[in-house]
């Protein structure tokens, strides 16, 4: 039996088999991992409010291996802390998000599209004209975009030089590997030279910036808090944000093009109209997420329909098969933009560990697809495609669309 551990690169549409566990085994144990699969929203929402499962620590064996860099991104990161340490993290996160300027999406978008005269990088291919004075252009959509956008972003809001921007964009691919569960020794040799470049940087840029300073007097009294590790977390969650921004951005920007190619209103799209697009968006990340699943390690045994499922087990949380739950969601397997609860998708969390990046994920994706089809009405997905070989998210490796 096809189980939630499988890398998406090697499955055409995991959907249909979200859609039998839910209603076969909506509580699961893998055999091979021993871990417990939840697919259904309401246990999946519970765990996901429950102290008592928590986000697993780092195996031992890879800590004694990260240089002092490494150990400090993976010891302050919001997304990797648990009570009490969350509640500081989140908060100084929280600040350090309200730090950064508005930036003119447009104005990136313009530099890494082309125009019908001036193809804009090495993702992009100019076919030879059918018709005199006409080009056809393709654009692979993930590389040319989906793989920069929310950096450049990121990196302009936070008033990063073009340098600087320029060597975590060269340097991201394997900067968020340090999130995967498993390395090898020499995978982490690497990581610490790249973390190390990443995060020197970025505390540079905030330290001359006086960011720190500044959060520190935002930070209620009734917080108690050691001065000296303010700045620490700020540099380990701006750099968080650069790596849950490539991974969660590039996909919400593929998956959403990719609904919208198949299923959108093209007259909407062509009118620029946002309201549909955003509501388009977030229909994507209920109907087809980037993020398919998260872990949680059982800290006590908890009970779920009569099931005890033991302290020190893994629990892997389907959120994409949560999604798909019709005692949730009415007629889930049809994409509708205009669906009432489409909000209450569980692709971002819910809970404490919420992602605080969902509304710049979600506005990003929906700015960047009103100016494509503007400035491209007649943009063609050219081939479904195909996928990264990752095991808890779901993003396109390439895809191909002509403007």
């Amino acid at each position: 039996m096809q189980t939630a551990l499988f890398r998406h690169s090697d499955i055409a549409d995991p959907y249909g088999f979200y859609t039998t566990m839910l209603t076969r085994s909506p509580l699961f144990r893998d055999k091979d991992s021993g871990a417990w699969i939840i697919y259904d929203y309401a246990h999946c929402k519970q765990l996901l409010h429950d102290e008592k499962a928590q986000i697993p620590e780092q195996a031992p064996k890879d800590l004694e291996l990260m240089n002092v860099y490494s150990l400090r991104l993976i010891r302050n990161l919001v997304r990797l802390r648990n009570p009490s340490d969350h509640v500081l993290a989140r908060l100084v996160t929280l600040k350090l998000f309200e730090t950064k300027v508005s930036v003119s999406i447009t104005g990136i978008l313009e530099q890494l599209l082309p125009s019908r005269k001036q193809p804009a990088n090495q993702f992009i291919t100019v076919d030879q004209p059918h018709i005199p004075g006409d080009q056809l252009i393709t654009v692979d959509w993930m590389a040319a975009v989906g793989s920069k956008l929310p950096i450049l972003i990121l990196a302009e809001s936070f008033g990063f030089s073009p340098t600087d921007t320029g060597r975590i964009l060269a340097t991201i691919g394997d900067l968020v590997k340090i999130m995967s569960p498993a390395k090898t020794p020499d995978q982490i040799r690497a990581l610490n030279q790249v973390v190390e470049e990443i995060y020197l940087l970025t505390e540079r840029h905030l330290v001359n910036k006086g960011i720190p300073e500044m959060i520190i007097e935002k930070i209620p009294s009734f917080i108690p808090f050691d001065k000296d590790r303010i700045p620490v977390i700020c540099v380990s969650n701006l750099v968080g944000l650069f790596i849950q921004s490539y991974d969660a951005g590039r996909g919400i920007l593929g998956n959403s093009l990719l609904q919208l190619s198949l299923q959108g209103d093209l007259s909407k799209l062509q009118a620029g109209n946002r309201d549909y697009i955003a509501a388009a968006v977030l229909e994507t990340l209920r109907y087809d997420p980037p993020v398919h699943n998260t872990r949680r390690i059982l800290t006590e045994d908890i009970f779920i329909d009569h099931t005890k499922l033991e302290k020190g087990q893994l629990v892997v949380l389907m959120l994409a098969a949560a999604n798909r739950d019709a005692r949730r969601f009415t007629h889930p397997g049809i994409f509708d933009p205009y669906r009432d609860n489409n909000h209450e998708g569980l692709t971002f969390g819910s809970g404490t560990h919420e992602c605080m990046a969902r509304h710049f994920s979600a506005h990003m994706a929906t700015e960047a697809l009103r100016y494509l089809f503007q400035a491209h009405p007649n943009t063609k997905l050219l081939a479904r495609p195909s996928y990264e070989p990752l095991v808890n998210v779901r993003i396109p490796r390439e895809m191909l669309i002509r403007l």
